[in-house]
């Protein structure tokens, strides 16, 4: 098994919510569909991580509206996305 699981490119969206009931009910809401997720509290409200990977079929502007639209109904402050790629280097030291 590779160090760092599957390889993926993770879609990474982080919404911000004011008050932390409704953080929870978005986790809730998305963490039946194997969505891995993390909170933190941010001076602006809680900041709601959610990490799903790329859908082939589905560029990244669409599968973002698509969380967005269900962020906001359960008020959700939509704060955009991003992908994280994990790079691996390795050294030799010669001799």
């Amino acid at each position: 098994m590779p160090l760092f699981g599957k390889p993926t490119k993770p879609s990474a969206k982080d919404p911000l919510f004011a008050d932390a009931r409704r953080a929870f009910d978005a986790i809730e809401r998305f963490i039946e569909t194997d969505c891995p997720a993390r909170i933190v509290k941010e001076d602006e409200g809680w900041l709601v991580e959610f990490d799903r990977p790329d859908d082939p079929s589905t560029d990244h502007a669409t599968a973002h509206q698509r969380l967005a639209t269900d962020i906001a109904a359960l008020g959700g402050t939509n704060r955009g996305f991003g992908t994280q790629t994990v790079v691996r280097t390795t050294t030799t030291k010669r001799l």
